[in-house]
């Protein structure tokens, strides 16, 4: 499964860089609204933190004005994967920058007939709302298997990118279902990585088993480098 970073935090993308945890970067409008920087400074700075592909969602409502954003964003960065809402006007687009080989996030994704329908336009990723579908759905969890099921069933090229995480259960539920990829604030995916107090016990306990043989072992391994 893919792991994406759902921040414009610079010192975050330059964590996960770091760890190696993550394939990419989504971001919508408020997050970029969120930085200290402009949008276009926040995501040029982000370009030169790691080599890895950046969702940026256009702002537009129409399908012209739709397109010339994607088009747009494609001059600056051809790593910029085109987010777009699921709807009449965002299908349209969808359909004419996917035969332009544009990138495409289908996202506000919460039915199972917009992700059928992401499918068939053979956009590269599909994000369903997972949180906001579980809050406003009642059979939450037979839309969101239904979901995955088309992704699966279809012959889909688009991969399923859960969003609107909130803890680390929906991540494992996501991989459960068969999710292709998610994508997350990094307070949850910091998460991933936590030491619990076991692991901690745990290395104490080799650490005091090894107290009387490790110089033994490492300084032969020194010593046998050096030759």
């Amino acid at each position: 499964m893919e792991i994406w970073l759902d921040s414009s935090n610079l010192s975050d993308a330059r964590y996960f860089d770091h760890v190696g945890l993550t394939s990419g970067i989504t971001t919508n409008p408020k997050i970029l609204a969120s930085s200290q920087n402009s949008p276009l400074q926040t995501l040029q700075r982000l370009l030169e933190i790691n080599d890895q592909p950046i969702c940026v969602q256009v702002t537009a409502q129409d399908t012209l004005g739709i397109i010339a954003q994607a088009r747009h964003l494609r001059t600056i960065s051809t790593r910029f994967i085109v987010k777009i809402q699921a709807n009449k006007q965002g299908f349209k687009a969808m359909k004419e920058l996917v035969s332009e080989n544009i990138p495409v996030l289908s996202t506000a994704i919460f039915t199972a007939g917009q992700v059928l329908t992401s499918c068939q336009l053979n956009v590269d990723y599909i994000a369903p709302y997972f949180d906001h579908i579980k809050q406003s759905n009642i059979n939450w969890e037979n839309e969101i298997r239904r979901m995955a099921d088309i992704v699966k069933s279809v012959n889909c090229k688009s991969k399923l990118m859960m969003a609107s995480i909130k803890n680390i259960e929906d991540i494992y539920y996501s991989m459960d279902i068969g999710a292709q990829a998610v994508t997350a604030p990094s307070d949850i995916l910091r998460k991933l990585a936590e030491e619990p107090l076991q692991t901690s016990d745990a290395l104490q306990m080799f650490s005091t088993s090894w107290a009387t043989v490790e110089d033994d072992l490492f300084n032969q391994t020194t010593q046998h480098d050096c030759l």
